[in-house]
This record gives C-alpha cells, structure tokens and sequence, in this order.
C-alpha cells in the first residue's frame, strides 16, 4: 500500500512540475519577415515587419541568415548570444579596448542614448539595453548593428 501510495504521489509531483514547465518556460517567437534597409561593411540595418510574440534581435539574424541574406557568428555568453562577426568582419579586442558588433534600437523603450548611439538617416539611435538573444523585437522597428570602437 504505501508503494501505491509513494508511486502516485511520485506521478503526481512529475505531472505538476510538467504543467508547470509548459505554462512558465515561453518559447522564443520566430522573426517572420525583416528586411534589410542597409548592408555595408560595419553596418547592418534590420527593419522588423512581422514577427511572433517573443521573437528576438537573434531571431532576425537567424531568418536573415536561413534567407542567405547575411552570415553571422555567435557564441554562447553568461547572458546569451554574442554576436562576434557579421559578414565576415569579426571583432578585434587588445585588453581594453577594440572593435565589436553593438545592437541599436529605435524602440526607446530598449534603447538607452547614454550607453552609446549611432545615427542612420540623421536620427540617433541608442544603444540596445538588452542582448540580442534578450531583445523582443517589435515591429516597425529598427534594429541596427554598428561595429563600435570601444575602450574603458
């Protein structure tokens, strides 16, 4: 009797923490359409028109990349995605200071001008205050990668 009791007992916690699982872990959303407004050596400029809920700075590299559009790298980080090259052209660090790939927004609710900017069109654009695998795209929006000089 008491296996019974421990079996479904057992059963019961696996089939809560499952639910649970399913209710709390949000898959990421798939980037539908983006368009590339520009493309040059250090700077690609990314419009987002279509997107699922919860589709990522990432994931529109990602559909840009599956399109053959554009080739990017990137490593796993302590806080996701790291973007290290875009088309070929990868970072260049010497302790402190060097070149890397930076994220900017016209969404000015992830954009912070304080962290940096970059101007498109003769608007500045901040800096995106999330990682690109952190990022939700919204659309209409640009989202702007800019290889920076940075140094601290």
């Amino acid at each position: 009797m008491k296996r019974k009791i421990y079996l479904l007992v057992t059963f019961l916690l696996t089939l809560i923490m499952s639910v649970s699982c399913l209710v709390a872990c949000e898959k990421d959303g798939e980037t539908k359409v983006v368009s590339l407004e520009q493309v040059t050596q250090t700077v690609v400029v990314m419009k987002v028109t279509e997107a699922e809920e919860n589709a990522t700075a990432l994931s529109s590299l990602t559909k840009l990349k599956n399109d053959g559009l554009i080739e990017f790298v990137a490593v796993d980080g302590p806080y996701g995605a790291y973007i290290t090259s875009i088309n070929g052209k990868e970072e260049i660090s010497s302790g402190t200071s060097g070149y890397s790939w930076m994220l900017y927004t016209s969404d000015t609710e992830f954009s912070n001008l304080e962290f940096g900017t970059v101007e498109y069109n003769g608007v500045q654009y901040g800096q995106a205050s999330l990682g690109a695998s952190s990022l939700v795209v919204k659309e209409g929006h640009l989202y702007i990668w800019a290889y920076t000089e940075w140094s601290y």
